[in-house]
């Protein structure tokens, strides 16, 4: 698959589905276009995980932008543990399964 189709430089011809929504441009775009804008959102979201915030006071006193930042990413990393957790538990399962069929 050329760049082309996926979107990376212009339109892709036909859509590409993402994350379940349809799209004719890269996901990754964003990232490329902004690469500070994301290392900056991640970087404040590792002091945020560490106990520090970028303004002072509680969470609620963060701006908006901040805290939707920590909010995607919390949400997705903790998928990204679920799904983690799925695929390990698949392989014991067969380790598991060959194991006892083996012996």
């Amino acid at each position: 698959m050329q760049k082309s189709d996926r979107g990376c430089e212009a339109d892709a011809p036909i859509p590409i589905v993402f994350d379940g929504e349809e799209t004719r441009r890269c996901p990754r775009r964003p990232i490329f276009e902004n690469p500070y804008l994301f290392l900056l959102a991640f970087e404040h979201y590792g002091h945020y995980m560490k106990g520090y915030l970028p303004d002072e006071g509680s969470l609620q006193s963060q701006g908006n932008r901040f805290v939707r930042y920590v909010s995607v990413i919390r949400d997705a990393s903790s998928e990204a543990s679920a799904a983690r957790e799925e695929q390990e538990k698949a392989r014991a399962n067969r380790k598991a399964a060959i194991g006892s069929s083996g012996g």
